[in-house]
């Protein structure tokens, strides 16, 4: 019906329009939501991997994953005026 309007729509829109369905067979939506799981997707694709496959892709993810514990961390233990 929007489409027919000329209204775009990203994935969100349509999803939501099977909220009241998914509710009914499933419960609550904070039961089996997984968005905040689903957002590592995109921070798993912008790892660069340069194509390597065999189980080296898996060990550049890890890699990447300790590197930004790491840097997090390190902001962490900075001083409250360490900007200056």
């Amino acid at each position: 019906m929007l489409l027919s309007l000329g209204v775009s729509l990203i994935i969100n829109h349509h999803l939501s329009l099977h909220f009241y369905d998914m509710i009914c067979v499933f419960g609550p939506i904070y039961a089996w939501w997984l968005f905040a799981f689903e957002c590592f997707n995109g921070m798993m694709e912008k790892v660069k991997h340069n194509g390597h496959d065999g189980g080296q892709m898996e060990v550049t993810l890890l890699c990447n994953w300790v590197q930004m514990q790491l840097i997090y961390e390190l902001l962490l233990s900075l001083p409250a005026n360490a900007h200056e």
